[in-house]
């Protein structure tokens, strides 16, 4: 069944502005802007100027969805919580938790959405039922677990008092006052906090029993499938140019908009490839347009960006914040000199010029070090060996999953040890 996108976005923190349009473009492929073709629209309105379809899927009824309580030795029965189901941080994380977690110890049950706002093509790469419910679908997924995983509780933290769940779990991913107004809204039904980054536990998780388990990277997701000259050349690159990148959702708080001031004061040569959804999606291209025609390429990606970081010389991020930053590890993976301001891992795993240029955000700052890289072949390559072996010790989803299932493990022998 298909269903409009949920329109009251005042309960979605982060996303409030971007709730319909991170799902704006056609399903049927990405689109490019390059210099063959200055100006792209390629996000669409439907009659009602919702922004594309969303998904409802299906789901048993309620009696199919009883479980017998854990036996000794069974899996541990987890289900996620949050607001939305959309191409972003949290998705992947969840994808990559349940691929690699170890199913003699944790079985994710279902994956709960408490809005409308849902991505089709991400429903069909959960690989676990996907609920789209409220109030009931809430207290039915903590009477149906025996670990409840809550990401976003969006408003409604009142929904996860009524019947508590045997052992609750929330996980902090972001770093700014959304996430700390959210914890502090679901203190008195956590039992445990786990925050992605030591930053975020710093800022956020206050007077709460906190684990920090760093978010990790799908290798899957970065295989590349062509030749680097291949793709850089199917997107208007030639071999001469310095391509500066992004990925990630075109939005405020990304401040993509820099990237493109930055090229704008470099020389010809330096493009920028700018790779996401959002609602700045279009404003970001007339920008481009205007400062920069002819130097730049949009795409929406995908699950696959491998191709994409390859085309890259380095990677940029200089958001407002970032709980972890899990495009960032992804350039490091792909061993691309990365141009950061210090949010989420940054300050525990980069050091300034040995395995990552760390700068203040501003185009002037990323200037400095993009002409940095180009001019000096010797710091562009030891800064992008260095970032892979950065990311082979600290990235892995793999690991990330074996920290989950170890202290799920945990926290469930310390409760039965306690209710006993």
């Amino acid at each position: 069944m298909s269903i409009r996108f949920y329109r009251s976005t005042s309960d979605l923190g982060p996303y409030s502005k971007v709730a319909a349009s991170n799902i704006g473009l056609s399903q049927s492929g990405p689109v490019l802007s390059t210099s063959r073709q200055e100006t792209v629209r390629s996000a669409y309105l439907g009659d009602d100027g919702c922004y594309g379809d969303g998904y409802r899927a299906s789901v048993p009824q309620p009696e199919s969805l009883r479980f017998a309580p854990t036996s000794s030795g069974a899996p541990l029965r987890v289900i996620h919580v949050g607001t939305h189901l959309l191409p972003a941080g949290i998705d992947q994380w969840f994808n990559a938790l349940r691929r690699y977690s170890n199913p003699q110890k944790t079985e994710f049950v279902r994956y709960v959405v408490t809005t409308d706002l849902v991505d089709q093509a991400q429903v069909a790469r959960m690989q676990v039922p996907v609920e789209v419910g409220g109030r009931d679908s809430v207290r039915k997924a903590c009477e149906d677990c025996d670990v409840l995983l809550v990401s976003d509780p969006g408003a409604n933290a009142d929904w996860f008092s009524a019947v508590r769940p045997p052992l609750s779990v929330f996980v902090a991913h972001g770093d700014c006052h959304w996430t700390r107004e959210r914890l502090e809204s679901m203190t008195p039904v956590v039992d445990h906090v786990i925050a992605v980054s030591r930053r975020v536990q710093e800022n956020m998780c206050f007077d709460v029993p906190t684990t920090v388990i760093h978010n990790g990277v799908d290798p899957q997701r970065l295989t590349a499938t062509h030749p680097r000259n291949t793709v850089r050349q199917s997107l208007g690159f030639h071999d001469e140019d310095f391509v500066i990148g992004f990925v990630g959702r075109f939005s405020e708080e990304k401040n993509p908009a820099a990237i493109i001031h930055a090229v704008a004061q470099l020389p010809p040569q330096f493009k920028a490839l700018m790779v996401g959804f959002g609602h700045l999606r279009c404003p970001l291209m007339d920008l481009a347009n205007q400062l920069i025609p002819g130097r730049y390429a949009f795409i929406r990606g995908g699950d696959n960006l491998g191709n994409l970081y390859s085309a890259m010389d380095a990677f940029t991020l200089v958001s407002e914040s970032e709980g972890y930053g899990l495009v960032i590890m992804e350039a490091l993976m792909c061993g691309k000199p990365v141009i950061v301001r210090p949010i989420g891992f940054v300050p525990e795993f980069i050091e300034n010029r040995r395995n990552g240029l760390i700068v203040t955000g501003t185009p002037e700052s990323i200037v400095a070090a993009a002409q940095d890289l180009a001019n000096d072949k010797s710091l562009a390559e030891s800064v992008s060996q260095a970032a892979h072996v950065t990311a082979q010790n600290h990235g892995f989803a793999s690991t990330m999953a074996q920290r989950f299932d170890d202290l799920l493990s945990t926290l469930w022998e310390q409760r039965s040890v306690t209710s006993g």
